[in-house]
């Protein structure tokens, strides 16, 4: 019997040593299969698009930015994009679902000045990237001190592409008026050096409330061939916009805008960024990201831009200016596009 039950281990011992290593290569496979999926779940990045309210501007610029990264990202000449998420949120209401873990974004990409604001604040600790903001709206972003963290893509167009549609357009020696407010006041300086580095000459005017624009404007379209207005909410808003469009088409003056709502006014020409300009470009940049961009880039100026011709404006001035396509051709060649 001893024998017996000595067969019997041995039997028993001898089947159990391809079981355990049975065991132990499913539990070698399941590691495998662990340590697999552990990277790329970790790669997988969570990115927050949070606008600053409904209004449809901000609408159209969040469907764009969705439509050309997932374009991006699919393209076969681009480097790859790493696995990627992105909640779309507002500030309209109640903003708990962006604000119950504020370490879980990667990226925070904001829309708006309101959103740049509370991301600013909530977000510290991810990259940031603000878009759809004027540039005199950063100041309190800490752009400086977060460089490579926080970014921005500017609402505002560059100056010298502003002048350089003025010299496209018109023709001669050009003089160039502009009234700046408090909030465009500091680009006295670079209105002017980039004037006279292409042969311009300007006659600038600052005012420091309402009571000053009329003077103001007056005297700067008897010195002045063409208005270029900038976006100061002192100067040009609802109440005031009317009156410096018929003022400076009595005085047959043509003004340069800032947007195609101005042109359509009565502004003649205006170059800017639609939301399909500017989605594309925050896009761009947010691929980069993904692809493995270490840092986010130093802020920019609106790449992409349109042009708008009020040709009515034009005709009535008597200016023959050239078709938008032909305008934006040679902004892009200038631009060394």
């Amino acid at each position: 019997m001893a024998s017996s039950s000595s067969y019997r281990h041995a039997a028993t011992a001898s089947a159990s040593v391809p079981q355990a290593r049975l065991s132990h290569l499913l539990l070698l496979f399941a590691l495998c299969l662990l340590l697999v999926a552990i990277p790329a779940q970790a790669a997988q990045k969570s990115i927050l698009l949070l606008s600053s309210g409904s209004a449809k501007v901000y609408q159209r610029v969040s469907s764009s930015i969705g439509a050309s990264l997932q374009r991006l990202c699919s393209s076969a000449d681009r480097p790859g994009c790493a696995e990627y998420r992105i909640l779309e949120s507002t500030l309209d209401g109640d903003d708990t679902e962006t604000s119950t873990d504020a370490t879980r974004w990667n990226l925070v990409v904001t829309i708006g000045v309101k959103a740049a604001n509370h991301a600013n604040k909530r977000f510290p600790a991810a990259a940031r990237l603000y878009t759809l903001i004027p540039k005199s709206s950063t100041a309190d972003l800490g752009l400086e001190s977060a460089a490579g963290s926080a970014s921005a893509i500017y609402l505002d167009q560059p100056i010298t592409r502003q002048l350089n549609l003025i010299k496209l357009a018109m023709a001669g020696d050009i003089r160039i008026g502009a009234l700046l407010g408090p909030t465009t006041d500091h680009l006295r300086s670079l209105v002017e050096m980039a004037s006279s580095s292409l042969n311009l000459t300007t006659h600038i005017e600052s005012v420091a409330n309402d009571d000053e624009i009329g003077p103001a404007l007056r005297r700067t379209l008897d010195e002045s061939d063409i208005l270029l207005a900038l976006p100061d909410p002192l100067i040009y808003n609802q109440k005031t916009i009317f009156n410096i469009l018929l003022s400076s088409y009595h005085n047959r003056i043509p003004v340069v805008g800032f947007s195609a709502s101005y042109v359509r006014a009565g502004a003649m020409l205006a170059v800017y960024s639609n939301p399909d300009d500017i989605g594309m470009q925050i896009a761009e940049v947010v691929e980069s990201y993904l692809a493995g961009a270490e840092k986010l880039p130093r802020p920019q100026f609106p790449k992409y831009f349109s042009i708008e011709i009020n040709r009515s404006v034009s005709r009535s001035l008597g200016i023959n200016l050239p078709d938008e396509r032909q305008l934006t051709k040679s902004l892009k060649s200038l631009e060394g596009r």
